[in-house]
């Protein structure tokens, strides 16, 4: 989906490892497509904890689908790093992204976590093959609600709304690794930079 008010960096690629009908893509892809190109290539299921592997060896059976946001997405029998292969190889091929975004993750991703985590190997695998990549996780708990998916979603447009907040943390060898509490926009206190 395009718009009229163009952005620094227009064409985003979204991904997640929680599947494409998951609530926080959707709320994610709702909230970029406002003011931005989305594409979307997701998992046809749930592939948490996939960590950064491949499929080898097998076919990816790939669709277009009606996501519950109302976007049109390319759902893939594959893990959130052959989402990304695939879709600069193959949906996006001849007009890549200019920044990949994993997420929202059901769930934080923080500690030893990064090292099974989907969601940050997709943004990995995104700054692998050249592009600025952001992973985005909601600290939420499973079975506890509410989920504040659209907390997550303001402050990754805030950051995308601040380039100069962001353009030295996603260059080669570094990914924004993002981690928002699951409570409403108001309670948020503000942003901190660390190192893993």
């Amino acid at each position: 989906m395009s718009t009229s008010k163009k952005s620094r960096h227009t064409r985003i690629l979204l991904t997640n490892d929680d599947g494409i009908m998951a609530n926080g893509i959707n709320v994610t892809a709702a909230a970029l497509a406002e003011k931005y190109d989305v594409t979307v290539v997701a998992p046809e299921g749930n592939q948490s904890g996939s960590s950064h592997s491949l499929t080898l060896g097998d076919i990816l059976p790939i669709r277009e689908i009606a996501m519950p946001c109302g976007l049109q997405g390319y759902s893939l029998r594959g893990t959130p790093t052959d989402c990304i292969l695939v879709a600069l190889l193959d949906v996006m091929k001849g007009r890549g992204p200019d920044i990949v975004v994993s997420g929202c993750n059901h769930g934080p991703n923080v500690g030893v976590d990064v090292l099974y985590s989907g969601t940050v190997s997709a943004a990995l695998e995104g700054l692998r093959q050249g592009h600025p990549s952001i992973a985005l996780s909601l600290d939420m708990i499973h079975g506890v609600q509410p989920h504040h998916f659209e907390t997550a979603a303001a402050v990754l447009m805030e950051i995308l709304a601040e380039p100069a907040f962001y353009d030295g943390l996603v260059e080669a060898p570094a990914i924004l690794n993002i981690n928002v509490p699951n409570v409403p926009l108001g309670d948020v206190k503000g942003l901190m930079i660390t190192k893993q």
